[in-house]
């Protein structure tokens, strides 16, 4: 057991990725693992400095910066090296009108940045909202919402960010995921339907946008037999609280149904969801009705920690303008706690699914 003395940096990251190696020689998500070495009292029994440690460490995404933004225009930063860099935008923007960002690191030129469907961040910082299990709401031909049309599995299961979401939800934003096993190399047909509107991503690759329940939508993607990150993105359309809720079904390309939200215990990890993400401000259409964004700089553009920021705005024609509040900008740490040394996809997804469960809630160092 450690002892209960403050630790020198290197020497706590050798035995933070020793304890890893050993606990978890599969390769688990060591991200989730190190969440328990940051609570005031935790399995190791570590003293409360262990939490401020792993902060500068740029645990669990990385170093975070607040830029405050005085409107359009562009600012000078210095920003740590890492995997990628992470931006959430906060604006107000009234109807007709648009933020983009661009970037010019070093002494490169300026580069638009790529804005990401919240549920694309996953990819990247897999931390960066809180989970909590999805609420199921039943059957799609239970009767509790619409049937979609045309719906091709009645045993898919409608899902939810709170209870009685079937009935009355806030408006905004909210996000669902679960890491998905896919039992052969092939072709998989994925259905999709949401109240109001839904898009499904895989690894981060969009697979069905704009799904509503008057008109859900279907994509197919190639994959390879393994676990994969299955995450979407709802928004509950409206001024004032209605129902809410994701409805899919995934299907290999006998037609079976390898998932729709049905809770098998057989198949591995369980739906979860992030909640609302998304603070409203008016009436809710769009994602650019909502105050925040996601943008993300990819880690083959930092070459150098020197970065020019350029905020744009694009008012309408009744001369109104966005007004942008600031931004955050995180970097995802490059430490090695994964073997894949990253936080990439292969090394966060859970053990096979012919594995017996790992337990996460206990790391021991011999």
């Amino acid at each position: 057991m450690v002892g209960l003395v403050p630790l020198h940096d290197s020497v706590f990251y050798q035995i933070m990725q020793s304890t890893l190696n050993r606990a978890y020689p599969s390769g688990l998500p060591s991200n989730q693992v190190l969440t328990q070495f940051a609570m005031p009292y935790d399995n190791m029994n570590l003293q409360d400095v262990i939490e401020a440690t792993l902060v500068q460490a740029g645990y669990p995404y990385g170093w975070g910066e607040y830029v405050a933004t005085n409107g359009p225009g562009t600012y000078s930063l210095t920003e740590p090296y890492g995997l990628c860099w992470l931006l959430r935008l906060d604006a107000q923007k009234p109807i007709n009108t648009s933020v983009s960002l661009s970037v010019a690191v070093g002494s490169g030129s300026m580069t638009p940045i790529t804005r990401l469907d919240p549920a694309q961040t996953l990819v990247y910082a897999p931390d960066l909202f809180s989970w909590s299990k999805t609420v199921p709401l039943g059957r799609v031909q239970s009767g509790v919402m619409t049937v979609p049309s045309r719906w091709p599995d009645p045993n898919a299961v409608w899902m939810g960010p709170v209870a009685n979401a079937n009935v009355s939800a806030p408006v905004g934003e909210w996000l669902l995921q679960k890491w998905v096993w896919f039992p052969s190399n092939g072709t998989y047909t994925v259905y999709l339907a949401g109240d109001s509107v839904a898009n499904l991503f895989i690894d981060g690759a969009p697979v069905v946008q704009y799904a509503t329940v008057t008109m859900p939508g279907s994509g197919t993607a190639y994959l390879n037999e393994g676990w994969h990150l299955v995450s979407i993105s709802c928004i509950n359309q409206g001024a004032t609280p209605s129902p809410t809720g994701v409805v899919l079904s995934i299907q290999d390309s006998s037609g079976t149904i390898i998932e729709n939200g049905s809770y098998h215990p057989v198949v591995g990890t369980q739906w979860q969801t992030s909640g609302y993400i998304n603070p409203v401000w008016t009436t809710v259409t769009t994602e650019d009705d909502m105050r925040y964004s996601w943008w993300v700089i990819p880690g083959s553009q930092i070459t150098s920690q020197n970065v020019q920021l350029q905020v744009s705005v694009t008012s309408n024609s009744s001369g109104q303008s966005p007004q942008v509040n600031g931004i955050w900008w995180y970097t995802v740490a490059p430490w090695n706690w994964d073997y894949g040394g990253q936080y990439d996809l292969t090394s966060m997804a859970p053990a096979p699914a012919t594995s017996a469960p790992v337990q996460l809630s206990e790391v021991v160092v011999r």
